[in-house]
């Protein structure tokens, strides 16, 4: 590699650097991300008896579709106040 190629390709390298931190390029995406998760979080809980409910087996169909951390999904549902129901380790009824 010639040193011109070289110094082209350390100026590029910066320069793609500071457009991702100076414009949040990558936090936008993440929120954008994050927003549909708690949509459809929220949207999959359904309301029994005055208490929203999510069951277990749809935390984890949405944490494997938005490819997403299970514990996310729990700590979304503690934010809106959705209750686990239905619980693959009898841990929630």
């Amino acid at each position: 590699m010639t040193r011109e190629r070289f110094y082209v390709l350390l100026f590029c390298f910066r320069y793609v650097k500071v457009c991702i931190t100076k414009f949040n390029f990558a936090e936008k995406f993440k929120m954008g991300k994050k927003e549909e998760l708690i949509n459809a979080v929220v949207g999959r809980a359904k309301e029994i008896d005055g208490v929203k409910k999510l069951a277990c087996a749809e935390a984890f169909e949405l944490a494997q579709e938005f490819e997403a951390e299970i514990i996310e999904i729990g700590r979304i549902c503690n934010r809106h106040n959705i209750k686990i129901c239905k619980c693959q380790l009898g841990c929630f009824r």
